[in-house]
Parts: C-alpha cells; sequence; structure tokens
C-alpha cells in the first residue's frame, strides 16, 4: 500500500499538478525534490536520506515520463520496497537480538 500510495501522491499530484504550470523536466525535479523531503526522517534519515530518496524519486519520476503512466514506477517502487524489506528482516533484526 505505501509504493501505490506514494506514487500516486508524486507521481501524480505533485507531477500533474507541476506539469500544469511547467514542462515535464521541472515537474520531474518538483516530484522527485518533493519525494526526498518527505523522507527526512526515513531511513537514513537526515540530509542522506533526503539524497537518496531524492535521487529515486527523480528517476520514478522519469520512468513515469518515458513509460507514459503509473506501471512502470508503482513496480519499481514495489520491487525496492520488498528488497529494503527483505534486507531489514534478514540483516538489522537479527543484529539486533
Amino acid at each position: 500500500c505505501n509504493a501505490i500510495t506514494e506514487e500516486i501522491a508524486y507521481r501524480v499530484l505533485v507531477f500533474d499538478s507541476a506539469l500544469a504550470i511547467s514542462s515535464s523536466a521541472v515537474a520531474v525535479m518538483v516530484q522527485g525534490l518533493a519525494f526526498g523531503l518527505i523522507h527526512f526522517n526515513g531511513f537514513p534519515a537526515g540530509v542522506i536520506g533526503v539524497a537518496l530518496a531524492t535521487v529515486y524519486g527523480l528517476s520514478l519520476g522519469v520512468l513515469r515520463v518515458m513509460s507514459g503512466g503509473l506501471r512502470a514506477p508503482v513496480i519499481a517502487h514495489l520491487a525496492a520496497d520488498a528488497t529494503i524489506a527483505t534486507l531489514f528482516f534478514l540483516v538489522v533484526v537479527p543484529a539486533a537480538t
């Protein structure tokens, strides 16, 4: 649900709003930065987390433009979230016990 919700929020709502007043390149930058900023308290937290999430958000925005829809960014986001969750439960949780 997280990936789908974030894709609708950033690759539809933010992207389309920016696109209504500017170019697709600017829309990609705006939604990527917004996506990055919302992850300030994510993992990793702070500026590094924002930078990583911004680059990822930019990539998903480009993927949306290139694919012409949301299917590709949603699939990519689901795959990334599944990878992160798997690594978390295989590496972080056992190390904490």
